[in-house]
């Protein structure tokens, strides 16, 4: 697998004034983006705490961790990556239209098949213990053991074409929403919103004629819903009803700087919204059709185009009034890397609970109970690679990563 690190241009932004579909869009104060990489369409982003991975049109993915170099790796020769998922332990999972999921555990140092037979051209989300993916199908897939079985999560035949299946993350990063856009005849789109027990049921007061294509959680009450023209659907009661507008040219993603301002990805460049969402002006990369748009650890943003990856050099720290996010506590497994046996240190979170270790290709290769504060597994058994430990306690996970000589 070759790697090789990113250079960088610069793209300096005009100013202009334009309107379109009836709403008139002003100019907002240009900004400046640097391009990232250039050699290749880009896709999906998914950052997680350091982690940032983007995909690309020729079968490619770049990862970079914090402040560091851009590395890119090759998935799969003739593929497009349209989807990526950065998981809580680490794990970077991509999904392509030829139906296949792939899967790294070094941070797309290497890439294996996840599943090349689920009818799923998208990995919607995951989570600590549960994968979504969907795609060529009217039906959204869940694995809660890595992949290695899967379920139907939602089934929903409404649609005449193919559905473009979309996830909404809570503030705390899991999935809980999940829409599409599909026509067929009147009904164009449906959403879904996870209920205490694991399933997914259709939200009531959603209707069928309105597409759900990007869904944007602010929290338990205020919900974002952009369709897949021009159209936004919200909700500050909690789902009890919504109120429809038309203030942007179709968004392809939305990224939420603040309670008042939002930046949308849209087929003409970026805009900005400075009213929570309720108008919107032209803002940058004008000639652009943008595929994704989201923040890194350092509050840049990042956004994938036609013409590859540009990077703000203007800070966007976020300053939302949300529920606070869950980020999963880490375990240390020692020495790393270990050989015939390794040790975890339970007694820093709580005291028995069960510590269960996978291998790189999913599957469980111990099970131990947490009688005591340190415990110590031995590995003499295990082959050599990349191993992931996680410690179940009192209703709380944690996650961490070893690898055996």
């Amino acid at each position: 697998m070759h790697a090789r690190s990113i250079l960088k241009s610069t793209i300096i932004l005009l100013v202009m004034s334009v309107a379109t579909f009836s709403v008139r869009l002003t100019r907002a104060q240009p900004a400046t983006f640097d391009a990232v990489y250039s050699d290749a369409v880009t896709t999906a982003i998914d950052v997680r705490d350091s982690v940032i991975a983007v995909g690309t049109r020729n079968g490619h993915v770049l990862v970079a961790t914090d402040d560091g170099p851009w590395m890119e790796t090759e998935v799969e020769t003739g593929v497009s990556i349209d989807e990526l998922s950065v998981c809580p332990d680490g794990r970077i999972l991509a999904g392509s239209r030829s139906n296949s999921i792939w899967f790294s555990n070094d941070l797309g140092a290497s890439w294996a098949v996840l599943d090349d037979k689920l009818p799923a051209t998208r990995i919607l989300h995951c989570d600590q213990d549960l994968i979504l993916a969907a795609g060529s199908a009217h039906f959204v897939s869940s694995s809660t053991d890595n992949g290695l079985s899967w379920s139907v999560a939602i089934l929903d035949t409404a649609s005449l074409w193919i559905p473009r299946w979309r996830v909404g993350v809570d503030t705390g990063g899991r999935a809980e929403y999940i829409g599409y856009a599909g026509c067929q005849e009147f009904t164009c789109g449906g959403l879904y919103r996870i209920q205490s027990d694991g399933t997914w049921a259709p939200v009531d007061s959603w209707q069928r004629h309105m597409a759900a294509w990007v869904i944007e959680v602010r929290n338990a009450d205020t919900v974002f819903v952009y369709g897949a023209e021009s159209e936004v659907y919200r909700t500050f009661d909690g789902l009890a009803s919504w109120k429809q507008d038309w203030p942007v040219v179709s968004a392809s993603a939305v990224v939420a700087i603040d309670d008042s301002t939002t930046v949308a990805g849209t087929p003409r460049g970026l805009y900005l919204s400075r009213d929570g969402g309720e108008s919107f002006e032209q803002w940058a990369l004008d000639d652009l059709s943008i595929n994704d748009v989201a923040r890194d650890g350092g509050g840049h943003l990042l956004v994938s185009t036609v013409a590859g990856l540009y990077r703000s050099r203007e800070v966007f720290p976020t300053d939302v009034q949300v529920d606070a996010p869950h980020h999963p506590q880490q375990l240390q497994p020692f020495p790393n890397p270990f050989r015939d046996e390794v040790q975890v240190v339970a007694g820093q979170t709580c005291v028995g609970g069960r510590i269960v270790v996978s291998n790189a290709s999913g599957q469980i290769v111990a099970r131990v109970a947490a009688h005591h504060a340190l415990v110590t597994i031995p590995t003499a058994r295990w082959g050599s690679g990349v191993f992931w430990f996680r410690y179940s306690c009192e209703g709380e996970s944690y996650f961490g990563r070893a690898i055996k000589l």
